[in-house]
């Protein structure tokens, strides 16, 4: 091209300076004419064309910027084509990429949006490719080889063990979710993405940037080239198994979390929606937050609906001299109760006509005088022991420990089916005594002193437990047991029953002499294992009650009867395989309605009960539930109402919630109002507000109040009052009540 031009030259410079007679100046002009022709071709490749389609290998530079658009340029919203502008500026009305998009930071409108979930979680990554592997046969298996994405110095963040998913999007439809589905155990779905649960067996590389991988049983779907992981818990290490996640509806933070499948006992917070919480067995609907337990460090301050704050008091204990109490500091002096009244505090002594301090509770009367030991002697049948009364049975000195007294004897005596106590004869015929059960009587008795040997009254040591008496119908196999030779541990007794009609009571009953296996050889009749017990019972036998006639039934269809005074059956208990198979009943001669009874896998009915010690349950449903006082009630369909107040505290930083004004207070250590939630009824309709103070020296000296359609922060400096009104109409700032700059929005 240089070349071309230079010639050009040449042959103008002849045709200018052609003076010479018989000079070709026609043949020079011709062939510039030619040549120029031939470099307009040349300029061909060198130049781009505007007036059809071209390209070129080389770079071009717009210096000045460029505009894009058959219609070319115009910005905004509804503007139109694009343009890049001398400093690199771009604006354009659409942009698809089909691989990455790395920017510093990026905005829409300064809000972050997402689509589907959101975590923080120990471990995260890029996929940057894949590797599954495959049989002898080229068919997939359920592991692979994953290589992350990483930019220069970046470590990848998993581990040996991590619990992991990801979601990415199919140009196969039929891999995309059809719509958006969460069990609240973990499993989630989302229209248009697929979703892929892996564990990560191991990782290799200097910057973690390979890890092997298999996939969740069950599951199908592999990683893929793009896809965004998290990896959401660990199957072994503990310090990798807490994660947190958002949804659209809540958010929810997980702790050792070790397994695919989200619990109960993996849920260590969430707040929103808390529906979901039902697959897991807890009861709660609507948007509110679940916590395991809450500690606050500020406070909680109730307010009336007017917005007047409620003061809750602060125990000070006894009041003492030279100290400063301050307001709402509660002390006791005098006999009496008394509340500082004073918002500046005060050093004075309460007293009546002292207006720093309240009286809340006066000086009580005296009590009336306790109850005094008595002695009562020999405990005998139709004596009365009142509340610490003594009285003397079996060689040792009882103390009655019931407040309204008991007729009952401090150890438990045989008695007959009318109730009436049994004696025998002792001292050889000389006196009558009554027969002990061996079992001694402690719900309303306690041991005193037990008889010595020098006839001192001295509390003795407790005994080692008596046997535990096992009866049964001897089988071949069985092992029969003795223990009374045991000094500590669970001692046995067993007692073999063998079906006999020729004897009254329909049993012969037969004590276990030494512990052995049952055989044809050591059967009851066998002396060596075995006493038979005789018509005149001994206690043993008598606690046994083997009696046909009498007023229990032993194996009677396989059960034990208990009958009133007239023979109707009142309670049981039972073997039968028939029915509900209730083991246990009360209240009925039928089992299956009865209005106590228990079946066979531990579930107990029971249509009134009170009980006075601890509960201890994993599940249950309750109804009709009150507190003391009714401010705590559990309807029959579950609805809960609270018409008392709750509070994180008596006194200091606390959060107080009062059932009796819908509001939610929030108090300082100093006891100041400082936050306050409830409602205000205005222009006919109820709407909810809130209220935040921070106070100076006890004063307050910042507001805010908030409310439907108007936020008003205010400041008090003592001297000038300020505030910033922010609602539809625009913004206003006054000075003392006066508007000192005004932002309309209309």
């Amino acid at each position: 091209m240089a070349d071309t031009i230079e010639i050009l030259k040449e042959l103008a410079r002849y045709i200018r300076y052609a003076t010479r007679e018989n000079e070709n100046t026609s043949e020079r002009v011709g062939r510039t004419f030619v040549g120029i022709l031939n470099l307009i071709k040349d300029l061909e490749n060198i130049y781009l064309h505007k007036n059809q389609p071209d390209q070129t290998s080389f770079l071009v530079s717009f210096l000045a910027g460029a505009v894009f658009g058959k219609a070319g340029f115009a910005s905004g919203l509804t503007g139109f084509g694009a343009k890049i502008d001398e400093n690199g500026n771009g604006e354009m009305r659409g942009l698809r990429l089909w691989e990455w998009l790395e920017v510093p930071e990026l905005r829409l409108n300064r809000v972050e949006v997402y689509a589907g979930i959101k975590w923080r979680t120990p471990g995260v990554g890029i996929i940057e490719s894949v590797e599954i592997d495959t049989d002898s046969e080229g068919k997939l298996l359920s592991t692979g080889t994953v290589h992350l994405k990483l930019e220069a110095g970046e470590i990848g963040a998993v581990a040996a063990d991590d619990i992991s998913m990801g979601i990415i999007h199919f140009d196969d439809r039929t891999l995309n979710a059809t719509e958006d589905s969460d069990d609240s155990k973990g499993n989630f779905r989302f229209a248009g993405f697929g979703t892929a649960y892996f564990r990560i067996t191991g990782v290799s590389g200097q910057d973690n940037g390979t890890f092997r991988y298999s996939l969740r049983p069950g599951t199908t779907l592999h990683p893929q080239k793009y896809m965004h992981f998290s990896c959401y818990g660990n199957f072994t290490n503990p310090d990798r198994q807490t994660s947190v996640y958002e949804t659209r509806t809540y958010s929810r933070m997980l702790r050792n979390q070790n397994t695919w499948e989200i619990s109960a006992a993996n849920i260590a917070m969430q707040s929103g929606d808390l529906s979901n919480l039902n697959v897991h067995g807890l009861d709660m609907t609507g948007y509110s937050m679940y916590l395991n337990s809450v500690y606050f460090t500020g406070t909680v301050r109730q307010m009336k609906p007017d917005g007047t704050p409620v003061y809750t008091a602060n125990d000070r204990g006894a009041w003492t001299p030279k100290t400063e109490y301050d307001f709402y500091d509660r002390v006791s002096h005098d006999g009496s109760i008394w509340l500082c009244v004073n918002e500046k505090g005060s050093f004075s002594e309460p007293s009546e006509g002292n207006a720093d301090w309240l009286k809340q509770v006066n000086k009580g009367e005296d009590g009336k005088d306790g109850d005094s030991v008595s002695n009562h002697g020999q405990w005998q049948t139709g004596k009365h022991i009142p509340y610490l009364g003594i009285v003397r049975m079996g060689n040792a000195t009882w103390q009655c420990t019931v407040p309204a007294g008991t007729d009952n004897p401090p150890m438990w005596t045989i008695t007959d089916k009318d109730g009436n106590r049994l004696l025998q004869t002792q001292d050889g015929g000389k006196t009558y005594g009554y027969i002990l059960t061996g079992e001694l009587n402690t719900a309303e008795y306690e041991l005193v002193a037990q008889d010595g040997t020098d006839g001192e009254s001295i509390k003795g040591d407790p005994g080692i437990q008596g046997c535990i008496i096992r009866k049964g119908e001897w089988k071949i196999g069985e092992q029969w047991r003795n223990d009374e030779s045991l000094t500590s541990g669970t001692r046995y007794l067993d007692v073999a029953l063998v079906r006999d009609d020729q004897v009254a009571t329909g049993w012969k009953a037969y004590k276990c002499k030494t512990t052995h296996t049952s055989s044809l050889a050591n059967a009851p009749g066998n002396s060596t294992y075995w006493e038979e017990f005789g018509l005149n019972t001994t206690a043993i036998f008598t606690s046994l009650i083997i009696a046909k006639d009498a007023q229990i039934d032993f194996m009677q269809g396989n059960q034990l009867l208990i009958k009133k005074d007239d023979g109707a059956v009142t309670a049981g208990l039972s073997g039968s395989q028939s029915g509900e198979k209730i083991r246990m009943w009360a209240g009925s001669p039928t089992p299956d309605n009865a209005p106590f009874r228990v079946t066979e896998g531990g579930r107990v009915h029971a249509e009134n009960a009170e009980i006075t010690g601890e509960v201890n349950a994993t599940s249950g449903t309750f109804k009709n539930i009150k507190s003391p006082n009714n401010s705590f009630v559990i309807k029959e369909n579950g609805d809960i109402e609270i018409t008392g107040k709750v509070s994180t505290s008596v006194n200091g930083k606390r959060i107080v919630i009062d059932s009796a004004t819908n509001s939610l207070r929030m108090y300082g250590s100093d006891d100041l109002l400082v936050g306050t939630m409830d409602f205000i009824d205005h222009d006919g309709g109820t709407y909810p507000r809130m209220q935040l103070t921070q106070y100076a020296s006890g004063n307050p000296r910042y507001n805010v109040l908030i409310r439907p359609q108007l936020i008003n922060v205010s400041e008090n400096n003592g001297n000038d009052f300020y505030d910033v009104m922010i609602n539809t109409s625009g913004i206003t700032f006054l000075k003392n009540n006066v508007i000192t700059k005004s932002y309309p929005n209309r």
